[in-house]
């Protein structure tokens, strides 16, 4: 899947943030000059793509175009209701919407996103889609803020989005504003046995998941949930190995050949020089 980049600014200020900006001329002739003749599967995302005035005319261009591309939206959903965005996205068609789920907890959704009552009409519009027959993936952003209700989190997933496509758990990528929030960031030993019981509860409810950015040695049972172990046994060709790399404990392990290893920012900020 090819992230098409389509916006520099956003409504939320998430202390995880990792987008950058980028030399990129938004304009909408410049934006299709990227699309054409390039992908089958398009991510639209950064930072808030319901921000760009052209955004509507983006999709309609890929789906009359390249009718085949598979669209997956990618928002905070907080802007949906704002000036018909919602009717007016629902009927370009958009195949999956990728909605970032900070917490089921109003206090903390609030000191992830640093913006005040978004929880709310987050849900609202949340539940609209879901009700329309829409497919949802919900990503949670791992942080030591909601870290451990990731349990509680899927419950209330579970028992306030019926038909959810699925949840991703994103372990937070040490970037950008992160680098400037570290006490936000977790270990991955502190991550694992609440990661662990809240894919528990996925497989409970029935409840898709994947996993993304932490080793799949964390994850015990569940290392095939890990989106790195679907893309190697799929054969699927992306470079991983510009953000990852080996480190001692990955030498002998049973999962080695089918995982894309420690993420260098991760490596860099726990100080694990002793084993490269």
């Amino acid at each position: 899947m090819s992230i098409l980049v389509v916006e520099e600014i956003c409504n939320q200020e998430c202390v995880f943030c990792s987008a950058y900006w980028r030399k990129i001329d938004f304009s909408f002739k410049n934006i299709i000059r990227q699309i054409i003749g390039k992908w089958d599967l398009i991510q639209i995302s950064w930072w808030e793509p319901l921000l760009n005035k052209d955004i509507f005319k983006i999709i309609a261009f890929i789906k009359k175009y390249k009718p085949k591309t598979f669209i997956e939206f990618q928002s905070n959903w907080i802007l949906i209701s704002k000036n018909k965005n919602y009717n007016k996205l629902l009927k370009l068609w958009v195949d999956i919407f990728n909605i970032n789920y900070p917490s089921h907890i109003d206090s903390i959704t609030d000191v992830i996103v640093w913006t005040k009552n978004t929880k709310e009409i987050r849900d609202l519009w949340i539940k609209k889609l879901l009700i329309s027959w829409w497919k949802v993936r919900l990503t949670i952003i791992i942080t030591s803020f909601n870290l451990e209700y990731l349990k509680e989190t899927v419950e209330y997933i579970h028992n306030n989005f019926i038909w959810i496509e699925r949840i991703q758990f994103s372990f937070i990528k040490i970037m950008r504003l992160a680098l400037e929030n570290l006490k936000i960031i977790p270990s991955y030993e502190n991550v694992s046995a609440h990661l662990i019981e809240a894919l528990e509860i996925c497989k409970k409810y029935n409840l898709k998941a994947d996993v993304d950015h932490i080793p799949m040695c964390y994850l015990n049972e569940y290392a095939n949930l890990h989106v790195d172990y679907k893309k190697i046994i799929s054969n699927m060709s992306w470079d991983y190995k510009a953000e990852k790399k080996k480190i001692k404990k990955c030498l002998n392990c049973e999962k080695g050949k089918y995982c894309s290893w420690f993420r260098i920012d991760y490596i860099n900020l726990f100080w694990l020089e002793n084993e490269l």
